[in-house]
């Protein structure tokens, strides 16, 4: 699995909330990137390139219960080898987050993290 992420306002990579769950994520073999160009909210998703999900939604209970955005599913074979293609031509202005930048950190930053995570549903 690939998780496309845009870099932070500091260039730093993910936001600290952001960084916690990704640890337990690479350590389950997703790889993520970072969209060099600046900031996407615009959605993604290609499963098995099978179904596409494209839309601003953003995956989590908050957003679900709060925003009024929107995700459509794509089932159509041409749709989804449309989406894929606009996602490969993302990676090519995309950088992989190697796991040292999101293991190695300063206790500092680990607190800051932790922090976030126990926000996260307010964020």
């Amino acid at each position: 699995m690939e998780r496309h992420s845009p870099l932070d306002p500091v260039k730093k990579g993910l936001s600290p909330n952001s960084r916690k769950i990704s640890d337990l994520l690479m350590n389950a073999g997703v790889h993520f990137y970072c969209y060099q160009p600046g900031m996407l909210h615009a959605k993604l998703i290609s499963i098995d390139r099978q179904v596409a999900v494209v839309g601003s939604a953003n995956m989590d209970i908050r957003s679900f219960y709060l925003n009024f955005e929107i995700a459509s599913f794509l089932y159509s074979p041409k749709d989804v080898k449309e989406v894929c293609t606009v996602m490969e031509s993302m990676m090519e202005n995309s950088r992989r987050i190697t796991s040292d930048e999101i293991t190695l950190k300063s206790s500092i930053r680990k607190f800051s993290e932790d922090l976030c995570r126990i926000f996260s549903p307010l964020l």
